[in-house]
Order: structure tokens, then sequence, then C-alpha cells
């Protein structure tokens, strides 16, 4: 499995329609991505925003890279471009 962890900062103001859109727009689009396992989209509490998505191979989880990179220009006036892209293969996991 490999994953993708995005960090971006976004305006307090913009947390609860970037939720909303994030939920109607581009989960639909990244869960059709081939070999999509999951996808978490957290609030931290400062402003950023984290996304973790993980897929069966790494060439699923470098297509939801240029997805959400899509995405995110097409709401570029609620979120800025990732602050920081990390991904790799996954080689310890846990869970139901």
């Amino acid at each position: 499995m490999y994953a993708v962890v995005r960090r971006y900062s976004a305006e307090p103001s913009n947390l609860e329609e970037i939720r909303r859109r994030v939920d109607e727009e581009f989960l639909p689009i990244v869960s059709q991505t081939r070999g999509f396992v999951s996808y978490y989209a957290l609030d931290d509490g400062s402003g950023d925003l984290v996304t973790v998505s993980v897929f069966l191979s790494k060439e699923g989880a470098e297509e939801s890279t240029y997805q959400a990179k899509a995405w995110i220009q097409e709401n570029s006036s609620l979120i800025p471009q990732a602050k920081d892209i990390v991904g790799g293969e996954v080689f310890s996991h846990g869970g139901q």
C-alpha cells in the first residue's frame, strides 16, 4: 500500500465550506482512482488541514496528487496549494 499526506493552510472562516466541498466534490473524484483504499481529511485546530490518501499502488497514490492539485486550483479562493506533500510505501498499519 501507498499513502500520501498533504498539509494545507486555510483561513478558519473557510473551513465549513472547505469541508462541504471536499465531501461533495473531491472525495467522489479521489475514491474513483484505481487502487483507492481510503481518504481522511482533518482540521488540526490551527488553520492547517491535513489529508491522508491510501492506495494499493504507487500509481494510484501519484494520480491522487495530480487530482488534488487540479481540485485545489479550481478552489484556490478557499485553499492554497499544499504546503507539504509526503508520500511513500506503507510498511505498517493497524485498525479495522
